[in-house]
């Protein structure tokens, strides 16, 4: 819905590792709006492994467009408590969903070429993001 193109190695990646910490990069759809796009037309997609989270979707009935809890270029935040306080002036509520299982980020996989290119690695490993390369 959210992805056009997409390739049968994201595909297979979607189905074995969501819920999980893997976030896609995929060609927008039409279905996105521009606003929710990056300049070069796609958009990082993630189901995560969050009991709440997946509560609060279900219950809003559409996906939530987010960002990553922490500032760019500063350390991954595996707990709500741990938020920079210069975050928690930015935003009116934080929903604590306690600590992140691993402690890791998510990796971040992009699937828009022939071959998977990881632009972070996190929980999943580069050798395990490649296996799905047939």
């Amino acid at each position: 819905v959210y992805g056009s193109n997409i390739r049968d190695y994201c595909e297979r990646m979607a189905e074995s590792l969501w819920p999980g910490p893997l976030t896609l990069v995929v060609n927008a759809s039409d279905n996105v709006p521009p606003a929710f796009r990056s300049g070069d037309g796609t958009i990082a997609l993630r189901v995560p492994d969050s009991t709440v989270t997946l509560d609060l979707i279900e219950s809003l009935g559409s996906p939530i467009a987010t960002t990553s809890a922490n500032i760019h270029g500063r350390g991954a935040v595996a707990n709500g408590d741990d938020l920079d306080p210069e975050v928690m002036r930015l935003v009116p509520m934080v929903l604590n969903g306690g600590e992140i299982v691993g402690g890791l980020p998510s990796t971040i996989v992009s699937c828009t070429g022939d071959i998977p290119k990881v632009l972070r690695v996190g929980s999943i490993t580069e050798e395990q993001i490649m296996s799905f390369v047939e």
